[in-house]
């Protein structure tokens, strides 16, 4: 059972559905210039400050820490990382950690010199994983594990040819999955499991589109969920043609490594909604997925796609969004969709698509609490107070980037790593 749905229907006279008009309630909304403290969200607690990084001071961060445009992740259990870019105002990057269960987190790996970390992954069993490199040299992958606070080198670049390991990600089992590149620039989909590396598919392979087997020449980023399964967007044309004239596509392949094409732009059907795809797409245990079509008319719009159609969930002109942003939609299993916007003030905001509504759920100019008291995230219409990439987990929780100023807007306060947590239903069992 969908766990909004008891809420959902208990405001059934509230609603208003996306195919008709937009909606605002202020049971979901974090009001701008409204204190969190006075706020009685029906589905999520108050925003909680987990890191702030700033010149002078920090929260659960050393001072001339950086952390902007990281991209946080939250497990299921509530455990969050994400990468710090710079250190106390070196060039050594490193990657923070936190239990649920732990009061604060901090920096627990610190990159070698003349080595940059790539933004980690984290499974439900508190095991980071994210990789080591510098231009044209790679040190592999690496795990490092919250509880036991052991790190390991899984993957020994000595034994593969492999140039650069990108886009790692650890499923429960312990099976990683990443995007590797060799030296020719070409790009290969591989599983590490048991000490074997597998490639599962590589550009030059061909996909069924339509009537037609096309080879690919381009593999974007790879998504896995716990079953296997990958999401990917591919584009289709000769070795290292990628021009945009090219055919791209959503594709699910799935556990048995079959490709099943599930959109198409129009340069691969002329009867296609889309005239583009982005680059990212999301994939929840259920195989469905979510992304980004740019439809002809040059708006975009949320899609979800399932084992038998395509559905639009959001759209960039209703009266609560004037801008759908280049940001990966997530999806998670109940079917609800979470992704970055900005409404017709111009402010970006993290939304989410639950039960046909759009809600939004936090966005610039909000007021939020952090360890120096009350602020607000930053909104100026020449720069983002809102970047990188949000997470969510199964219960819906979201980890999220935002730069921080005080409440008067006199001064900044660095940027913040933040969650908001859903509130679990009268009929849920407390963990």
């Amino acid at each position: 059972m969908n766990i909004f749905n008891s809420t959902i229907c208990s405001l059934t006279l509230a609603l208003t559905f996306v195919t008709q008009q937009s909606f605002a309630s202020p049971f979901f909304t974090f009001r701008s210039n409204t204190s969190v403290s006075s706020i009685t969200s029906t589905l999520y607690d108050a925003p909680e400050l987990l890191a702030r990084a700033n010149v002078n001071d920090g929260f659960n961060l050393p001072p001339m820490s950086y952390i902007n445009n990281t991209t946080p992740v939250i497990n299921d259990r509530g455990d969050v990382a994400f990468k710090v870019l710079s250190i106390e105002s070196t060039q050594t990057q490193g990657v923070w950690g936190k239990l649920k269960t732990d009061p604060a987190g901090k920096i627990f790996v610190t990159a070698p010199d003349e080595r940059f970390v790539t933004d980690p992954d984290l499974n439900n069993k508190g095991d980071i994983v994210y990789s080591l490199y510098d231009e044209g040299v790679t040190d592999g992958v690496f795990v490092f594990n919250l509880e036991t606070l052991e790190e390991t080198q899984l993957i020994d670049p000595s034994r593969f040819q492999i140039a650069y390991y990108t886009y790692p990600q650890i499923l429960d089992n312990g099976t990683i999955y990443f995007r590797g590149t060799n030296e020719k620039n070409d790009r290969t989909v591989y599983k590490f499991l048991n000490n074997q590396l597998t490639s599962l598919f590589s550009e030059g392979q061909s996909v069924q589109t339509n009537n037609t087997k096309l080879p690919a020449s381009y593999l974007f980023r790879p998504i896995f969920n716990q079953k296997g399964a990958m999401a990917i967007k591919m584009r289709f044309g000769k070795r290292y043609d990628w021009g945009e004239d090219l055919v791209d596509a959503i594709v699910l392949v799935g556990e048995d490594n079959k490709p099943v094409v599930k959109a198409l732009d129009l340069d691969g059907d002329e009867l296609s909604q889309f005239k583009g795809l982005s680059n990212t797409v999301s994939l929840n245990n259920l195989s469905q997925m979510a992304f980004i079509g740019f439809l002809a008319d040059g708006k975009k719009g949320i899609y979800r796609a399932n084992e038998t159609d395509v559905q639009r969930v959001a759209f960039e002109g209703d009266t609560q969004i004037s801008e759908i942003e280049y940001f990966m939609p997530k999806i998670i299993d109940n079917g609800d969709i979470y992704f970055r916007a900005k409404d017709h003030d111009g402010k970006r905001g993290i939304y989410l698509y639950t039960n046909d509504v759009v809600v939004r759920l936090i966005g610039e100019d909000d007021v939020v609490d952090t360890d120096l008291g009350a602020a607000k995230i930053l909104w100026n219409k020449f720069y983002p107070g809102l970047s990188g990439d949000i997470d969510v987990n199964q219960n819906g929780d979201v980890v999220f980037h935002a730069l921080l100023v005080s409440k008067d807007e006199n001064r900044e306060i660095g940027a913040g790593i933040f969650q908001i947590l859903r509130k679990k239903a009268n009929n849920e069992n407390e963990d």
